[in-house]
Formats: C-alpha cells, structure tokens, sequence
C-alpha cells in the first residue's frame, strides 16, 4: 500500500520516531491514536499541515452542505466562552487543559 501511495516505509523503534519527525529524517509515523498523542508526533511540520489540510476540507464540505441546503450555524465563540467559565470554575485544578481548550481557535 505505501508503495503505491509513493511512499517508503521504514521501520523503526517506537522511541526513534519523534527525533527522527523532529529532524526530518522521516516525514510521517503510522499509528494509535493514543500513540501519536503520547509520543508528541503532533508537534510535526506534517501535523500542522495536516490540520491546514482539514480545514480546507471542512470548509469545501461545509460549502458542499449549504449547496444542498443545509443550514450550518457558526456558533459564536466569545460567547460560547463566557458560558464556559462556570465549567471552568468547577475544575479548576485542571488550569493547564483549560488553557489548552482555550487556545483552540
């Protein structure tokens, strides 16, 4: 399958991935959701062009919906915000996750 996709696989021990992402050494890692999350190989250049790849396909599917009619409510965020800090309140001890949530636009 990575053959026909263009690409070269190469195996590698599981602590060798982030370093070599980091060095561009290798240019992507398949695996568990829960690996990739633990091993920080989110923080790669392919992470984030990854999430500019989704955004542009949110956006042509949400174009794609409105053609069909679908109506798609855009929340608006400063207010979702606001009614978030009571939630916040009560978990407070959790400062760091919720200025991580915070931080996604």
């Amino acid at each position: 399958m990575m053959k026909a996709l263009g690409a070269t696989g190469v195996e590698l021990p599981y602590n060798d991935i982030y370093p070599k992402l980091q060095t561009g050494d290798i240019d992507g890692a398949q695996n568990s959701l829960p690996s990739y999350l633990t091993g920080k190989q989110y923080e790669t250049e392919a992470a984030k062009r990854q999430r500019e790849l989704w955004a542009e396909f949110d956006a042509t599917v949400i174009k794609e919906l409105e053609s069909k009619g679908v109506k798609v409510i855009r929340p608006n965020k400063e207010v979702l915000r606001k009614e978030m800090e009571p939630l916040y309140g009560r978990y407070s001890q959790q400062k760091d996750l919720i200025k991580e949530i915070q931080a996604v636009n």
